[in-house]
């Protein structure tokens, strides 16, 4: 029962985070110009969101964003120590400097998404 009942707030909970990612792409998007966004494919999980901004250094970003109360990360995803370029954003043909990822947990709400894309858009301005 305790695996059922998970799993269906799993499913509950995935949704309600691809929503919230939708709209945070969406508000990043509409406002801030001169960046790349990691675009999400089916197989991706719902809850990560890979920007890097152009003329904007990813470990600035980072701290300015972590003084205002968010927790993101930057560099590669693959060791969470290195904050060299992502080799897979270079793959892409994406930008690899002035990179965060942002993932949304569980609980994470629509304010905090919004205050995060305002925070986002004063560093990188």
């Amino acid at each position: 029962m305790a695996l059922e009942e998970w799993r269906a707030n799993q499913e509950s909970e995935s949704k309600n985070l691809a929503e919230l990612t939708t709209e945070f792409r969406h508000i990043i998007g509409s406002n801030i110009e001169n960046f790349d966004l990691a675009k999400s494919s089916a197989k991706a999980l719902p809850h990560i969101t890979s920007l890097s901004f152009l003329y904007v250094q990813g470990e600035e970003l980072l701290r300015e964003l972590e003084r205002a109360g968010f927790s993101v990360d930057s560099g590669s995803a693959c060791t969470d120590e290195d904050l060299q370029p992502s080799h897979v954003l270079s793959a892409m043909g994406l930008l690899t400097h002035g990179n965060i990822r942002v993932t949304f947990h569980p609980g994470t709400t629509r304010e905090q998404i919004k205050k995060l894309a305002r925070g986002s858009h004063r560093c990188s301005s």
